[in-house]
């Protein structure tokens, strides 16, 4: 099935398949007028101008006639109103016909002036209906009437009128001859249609004139297998020996049959033999369907006897409209079995077998025809493509631009449609035919042909590449105001945070801007920041992404300019501000422990090793004995590593942004190796009897206590003095 592509909105949509674009006609999506491109053509056509795929029915199918077409308002509870509709090059028109008896309108049906998918309405009905789905006039399980012939008693062959129901476009030259030759009685009296459960009753035509009933369902159906020729000329001949022999040998009695089976076993010359039509198709040959002699049973116990019967023949011809329904054409003769079937025997065979490696030849010469074209068809696009290669891939073989092809007008209401008129009201006795809805097919101009095979290609680059007008832009005209740039944020809070940059900045114009600040959930990542630039396009203002350029919640100053003039928003907040606050919150408080905590334990490690301190310089002065000095040297070197802390021993240049205090502890450290440096020379010369008053460094005793008095300043609180 070819592939299909419509135009919505000027964009290309595909691809879809033929029954899709019947559904969209439907549904009212595509109109007849709209642009569509099928898979194998050269250029992008109208909808209606598919003449082979049939899209008007689609398009005023069946609810569009409902809402189209009024219904009448006045007419004889008995008489019918025809709604036909005549469908022209330039429009489609609706028309309605009567009043009508049923009689009237199965004439015109069997005269071709009426169609079975035409629409019909009388009193009581709700909506116009399709002729072929009423009973009164359908042709499924209705039964024909033949007088069968009598020695005893002779009559005329009635026809009833629905014995004869040819479809408009269906009927063939053999069976409208058929038909002149055997003309239908206007006034026949109605029969009784028997149901598939009720049985069918034949008169035999012999001197005994036995009555046999058998089921209808298990009829059987024979046809020819003849060439159109012979069909025609049986048909005529058939015709025209009916009406001269069978004037006076019918009675008037009437026969319901259906389809008859016949036995094998009855090998009798009947004077008449039963030729049913059931499908006129003009492609396909007679066909003849074997005699099934398992069946004959079945109908002599159901029944009681056996019918005594020619075989009957199926017609069968090639029908244009696939749409319409069965006709049924019964013709009465007087042939012999040997004049209607095929003669058997060796001619029999040996035209079969002719007939059949005719078939055969038509058929290997039609495939060689297709691959001969095949190849050919190939072989030339072959030849554009490698002549596409040397040329501009774009210029050339470029199609219409979708959006420079007119759009066909939108189908709206009823009254945008068509003209609607109400109908007439049909008189009781004259006949009245009204125009009621006229549907216009517009002319829409030609559009630039498409290369067929690179048309996805195609579509996809102008979708994918730039044009030329957005690659190269105009030259900056000199600026004659003042400018200016303004920054308008948009939805800050939101998943996409953008910025807005308003100006009267040219065509083209660059505009400069910059951000920069701390970004986080507690702004503890290191700080942000980028600068970019945005050029105005066909006049509008630029808009950028902030997620797109990074940009997590935080807050941020945000620069802007645009030939000198400036533009700041500074310390504005990007993100869901209730979280990130409930955030920094409990972080405040996390940073408000830790400062306490830092402060407690510099004042207590400042403390102590200013009471070291002194102690040292108290006890070098008054001991003198070695012993002592010893106990008390060591004692006080394991009290001075207890005062330091793991804080004062991992602080550095490097983590000291860590500290709330950082410059505290590095000066405590620092102190603390000096005095335990000093300690050390202490001990020496008191162990070599070296000792003097002046030997201790007092200074260490008072940037002691000076660094004890500062922790404290920092908590509030107060180095106490040592007692």
């Amino acid at each position: 099935m070819s592939k299909w592509y419509y135009l919505l909105k000027g964009k290309a949509q595909g691809p879809v398949t033929e029954n899709q674009i019947r559904e969209l006609l439907r549904e009212h999506q595509l109109t007849l007028n709209d642009i569509v491109f099928r898979e194998g053509e050269n250029k992008w056509k109208r909808i209606s101008e598919f003449a082979d795929a049939n899209f008007v029915q689609e398009a005023v199918g069946e609810t569009n006639l409902q809402q189209l077409i009024k219904l009448p308002t006045k007419n004889d509870p008995e008489k019918w109103v025809v709604l036909l509709k005549i469908q022209t090059e330039t429009e489609i028109k609706f028309v309605q016909k009567g009043s009508w008896t049923t009689t009237e309108v199965k004439n015109a049906i069997q005269r071709g002036e009426v169609s079975y998918s035409d629409h019909i309405w009388k009193s009581g009905f709700t909506k116009w209906e399709r002729i072929g789905d009423l009973d009164e006039f359908s042709f499924k399980g209705e039964t024909q009437i033949f007088s069968m012939p009598s020695s005893k008693s002779a009559g005329k062959l009635k026809l009833t009128e629905d014995i004869l129901k040819p479809r408009k476009e269906a009927a063939s030259t053999a069976t409208r001859a058929a038909l002149k030759e055997n003309p239908i009685p206007d006034e026949v009296p109605e029969e009784k249609k028997p149901t598939d459960s009720e049985s069918t009753e034949i008169v035999k035509g012999d001197e005994t004139n036995e009555k046999v009933d058998f089921s209808e369902k298990t009829s059987m159906a024979f046809s020819l297998k003849l060439d159109k020729a012979r069909i025609s000329d049986l048909i005529n001949k058939a015709s025209r020996e009916a009406e001269e022999k069978t004037q006076n040998k019918f009675d008037d009695r009437t026969v319901l049959a259906t389809e008859p089976q016949i036995s094998e076993k009855d090998e009798k010359t009947q004077p008449l033999a039963a030729v049913r039509i059931p499908d006129i198709r003009e492609s396909e040959s007679l066909k003849v369907l074997g005699n099934s002699t398992s069946s004959i049973p079945k109908m002599a116990g159901a029944t009681g006897s056996v019918p005594h019967f020619h075989k009957a023949s199926n017609l069968v011809f090639d029908d244009e409209n696939e749409n319409r329904k069965e006709s049924s054409l019964w013709l009465a003769t007087n042939k012999t079995r040997s004049q209607v079937m095929t003669s058997k025997g060796k001619s029999g065979s040996r035209r079969r077998k002719k007939k059949f490696w005719n078939t055969v030849f038509q058929f290997t010469q039609i495939i060689l025809v297709v691959v001969i074209i095949s190849l050919v068809f190939a072989t030339l696009q072959n030849l554009k493509k490698r002549n596409r290669k040397t040329e501009s891939p774009i210029s050339k073989n470029l199609g219409p631009n979708p959006a420079e092809i007119p759009q066909a007008k939108k189908r709206g209401t009823a009254s945008d449609d068509a003209k609607l008129a109400s109908p007439a009201k049909p008189a009781e006795t004259k006949e009245v035919t009204t125009e009621v809805a006229s549907i216009p097919i517009l002319e829409s101009p030609e559009t630039e042909v498409l290369d067929a095979p690179n048309i996805i290609e195609e579509f996809i680059d102008l979708a994918s590449k730039p044009s030329e007008d957005e690659k190269k832009f105009p030259p900056i005209k000199p600026r004659t105001t003042t400018p200016f740039v303004k920054i308008k944020p948009v939805e800050l809070n939101g998943k996409s945070p953008k910025l807005r940059f308003s100006s009267n900045a040219n065509e083209g114009e660059v505009i400069k801007f910059s951000i920069r600040g701390m970004t986080g959930e507690i702004l503890d990542k290191p700080s942000f920041k980028i600068e970019r630039t945005v050029k105005r396009r066909r006049g509008k203002d630029p808009e950028v992404n902030l997620r797109d350029l990074g940009v997590t919640a935080g807050y941020f100053t945000i620069e802007a300019e645009l030939a000198g003039a400036k533009s700041i928003l500074d310390h504005i907040f990007v993100g869901s501000k209730k979280n990130f606050e409930g955030q920094v919150r409990n972080y405040r408080k996390e940073v408000a422990y830790r400062q306490q905590w830092e402060k407690k334990t510099l004042v207590r490690i400042a403390s102590d090793i200013s009471d070291l301190t002194k102690e040292i310089f108290e006890k070098y002065m008054e001991l003198d004995s070695s012993k002592e000095w010893q106990e008390f040297f060591s004692d006080w070197r394991r009290r001075v590593k207890g005062a330091d802390s793991g804080e004062m021993r991992s602080i550095s240049l490097r983590n000291q942004n860590e500290y709330a205090y950082p410059d505290v502890w590095i000066d405590l450290r620092s102190l603390r190796q000096r005095i335990v440096s000093e300690a050390e020379e202490m001990n020496s010369a008191f162990l070599a009897s070296r000792r003097t008053a002046s030997s201790p460094n007092r200074k260490l005793l008072e940037e002691a206590n000076n660094l004890a008095n500062r922790a404290g300043d920092l908590s509030g609180w107060r180095q106490k003095s040592a007692k």
